[in-house]
């Protein structure tokens, strides 16, 4: 199982809750007509692949990493395939 982290703009982050289906954008960069935003996202930078679950063992020594993991806001009603993203 894979963590993926990207940071956002807040307001990317509000359309992305008004519409889950942009995240899909993040991670295929095959669209025909990507979105701005985020086709603007630096992916070197601004985003994390990892195994979740060496990321996760190590989540208590980060609190910005519990707070990746464990959300600070609703559940987006996507769905990785182990549970919901959150926000």
């Amino acid at each position: 199982m894979s963590l993926c982290l990207v940071k956002v703009t807040a307001d990317l982050a509000r359309r992305i809750e008004a519409d889950p289906d942009l995240l899909e954008q993040l991670w295929n960069s095959e669209d025909d007509e990507p979105d701005p935003e985020i086709a603007a996202i630096d992916r070197e930078r601004d985003t994390l692949f990892e195994d979740f679950l060496d990321v996760s063992r190590e989540a208590e020594r980060f609190p910005w990493m519990k707070k990746a993991l464990e959300g600070v806001g609703p559940e987006i009603d996507f769905d990785y395939g182990y549970g919901n993203a959150s926000s």
